[in-house]
């Protein structure tokens, strides 16, 4: 930890020997870059937050305490706040442990303000609060996922208002297998699926959609996927609500 580097952007960069682990020390990191997005996981690399910075470096994960350890990745109204990359050889992205606040998608097609997930990536133990899809053909203002997984998160107090769809979580027209597990999906807001829209195939096991808001359809979820499957497994729809048209907390099209 001594000899640790403060540039968090820096060290992913250099992650040229994969697989790789990243321990990230508690604090606030922001990137010093204008792309689009502030912080990139290359393929088979795992990054960790919640550390104290006193652990041995014997790659045992549970010395850490995230819960504890707040380590927050800021995309700072300006930016996408974090994209999990894979490869076609099957070397994915982890990141697990960190809180990923005020990221900003502002461009057509270009979908999560705060995490995009490429398939067979994986977000774990995160919570995800204040960032915003906000153009009229972005959606997912918190996540969205192409056949990736969300396990054991939180999305909260996130946006998609512009036309846009899934506040919380967005399964993108591309997915298939996508799965979000454990989480809970709260305080969103978006024109349809106010907590979460699946445009794509995949599923929600064991979450809670509460007191997200939608103006036109599916306070909670806004279900479309056409000609794919669309599965709700074991989840609680509690005080979702509608702003403008009195339709349902769940709504499912084709």
């Amino acid at each position: 930890w001594e000899n640790a580097t403060s540039h968090l952007t820096y060290a992913l960069n250099r992650a040229s020997t994969r697989p790789l682990q990243v321990w990230v020390k508690a604090g606030h990191y922001v990137s010093s870059g204008t792309d689009t997005n502030a912080f990139i996981v290359p393929a088979n690399v795992s990054m960790y937050g919640g550390f104290e910075g006193t652990e041995s470096g014997n790659y045992d994960l549970s010395l850490r305490d995230w819960q504890k350890n707040a380590t927050v990745l800021d995309g700072q109204q300006q930016q996408r706040v974090l994209l999990l990359r894979s490869e076609t050889d099957g070397q994915k992205a982890r990141c697990d442990g960190f809180i990923i606040k005020h990221g900003v998608v502002n461009s057509a097609f270009t979908y999560g303000g705060g995490v995009y997930l490429q398939p067979g990536s994986c977000l774990s133990n995160c919570h995800v609060d204040s960032c915003t899809a906000a153009h009229a053909y972005s959606n997912g203002g918190g996540i969205a996922l192409c056949d990736a997984e969300v396990l054991s998160c939180r999305v909260s107090h996130c946006t998609a208002l512009n036309a846009n769809s899934g506040g919380g979580i967005a399964l993108v027209n591309e997915s298939n297998t996508a799965r979000v597990v454990n989480t809970q999906i709260d305080h969103n807001q978006s024109v349809f699926g106010g907590g979460a829209v699946m445009w794509g195939g995949g599923e929600f096991v064991n979450c809670n959609f509460i007191a997200n808001t939608a103006t036109q359809n599916g306070s909670a979820l806004y279900s479309n996927a056409y000609q794919k499957t669309s599965r709700l497994v074991n989840c609680i729809v509690w005080k979702n609500r509608m702003q403008r048209y009195a339709f349902s907390q769940l709504a499912f099209g084709q």
